[in-house]
């Protein structure tokens, strides 16, 4: 089993003044560690040790009532929603040097705003202003290093108080996130414009689709960038997905569950996982639109013909994990 990651947090009582503005909010959680899966994921608590939600203030708390329950968890983190956003650079620092990469040490010092080493010592925090449109985009940067963008996010980040030697004050960083946004944008759309080689599979190899579909691969690998970082999207995608195509709830829900599936971190990390996975397919039903056809009919679940859920065997030996067994699949008859 992989050992509880390493946690690197400033005086977490006497945070930076930079931070007044955050500490002002009553916007705080607590976080502990849990694994999931093969990851270990930061879950938010309550100061109570109830769940708290990145999307529900109700479960947020004052600077002060989470900082006195610090020591029952693993550090404090903060609900972003109204105009406090956040830049995290993933996988930029050397923990042991203190080195850090030349485009993350360039961006710290273009953006001006208050920055922080996060608490695995790898990466940093960018925190300033934001007012502009909701966004939350994650995006490769070069060499493992990555971005992730937060402004009016449903999203928490941890605060380690640890901040890099001479950090400002927050100020607004709205500018610099649209343009970095769209530097990376251009960046990716210049990569996955390039042919590929005979090493790489040919000479259009990277132009052209992988013969897995965005199903399998999301179930697979998890969210990987193509939620903007947003796993519960991903979640939610996979079972509308699955139930367009004819999947029961029977088969999705061990799928979600199932550790051998990446999509399942996000599901796993939830207080209930099952109960989770559950709710999920049930407000997926809701979303569902049937596809039509000349009669006017449709089924509910693969919406692809007429309305029938007559129960075949169908083999996914594509499919990773639980799907690629031989399911009893409701599909349409032809």
């Amino acid at each position: 089993m992989t050992a509880k990651p390493q946690t690197i947090c400033g005086d977490l009582h006497n945070l930076p003044p930079a931070l007044a503005p955050l500490i002002e909010r009553p916007h705080w959680v607590v976080w502990r560690w849990a694994k999931a899966g093969d990851k270990w994921t930061k879950v938010p608590y309550q100061p109570n040790g109830r769940n708290a939600k990145n999307n529900d203030p109700k479960t947020w708390s004052s600077y002060d009532i989470a900082i006195k329950a610090v020591t029952q968890f693993d550090g404090i983190g903060f609900c972003l929603g109204d105009e406090i956003a956040a830049f995290d650079i993933d996988h930029c620092r050397d923990p042991a040097t203190g080195t850090i990469d030349l485009w993350a040490t360039g961006l710290v010092e273009k953006v001006g705003s208050y920055s922080e080493i996060t608490v695995s010592g790898t990466g940093l925090r960018i925190i300033g202003f934001g007012v502009g449109l909701k966004l939350h985009r994650k995006l490769p940067v070069h060499d493992g290093v990555s971005l992730e963008a937060y402004r009016r996010a449903e999203r928490y980040i941890v605060i380690t108080g640890n901040p890099l030697p001479g950090s400002n004050s927050i100020i607004n960083i709205d500018a610099h996130i649209d343009a970095t946004v769209a530097e990376l944008d251009a960046q990716k759309a210049q990569e996955q414009s390039k042919p590929g080689t005979p090493e790489d599979g040919g000479q259009h190899a990277q132009q052209e689709p992988d013969e897995q579909d965005k199903l399998e691969q999301t179930i697979r690998d998890g969210e990987c960038g193509r939620w903007d970082g947003d796993r519960s999207r991903a979640v939610f995608w996979v079972v509308c997905e699955m139930l367009r195509r004819g999947y029961l709830p029977s088969v999705i829900i061990p799928t979600l569950l199932d550790r051998a599936n990446k999509i399942s971190q996000h599901v796993l990390a939830q207080s209930n996982p099952r109960k989770y996975a559950e709710r999920q397919v049930a407000e997926a039903k809701k979303k569902i639109t049937p596809a039509a056809d000349a009669k006017g009919k449709g089924c509910a679940l693969c919406s692809v013909r007429r309305a029938c859920a007559v129960p075949v065997n169908v083999t996914r030996s594509r499919i990773p994990g639980t799907l690629s067994a031989t399911l009893r699949l409701a599909r349409c008859l032809e």
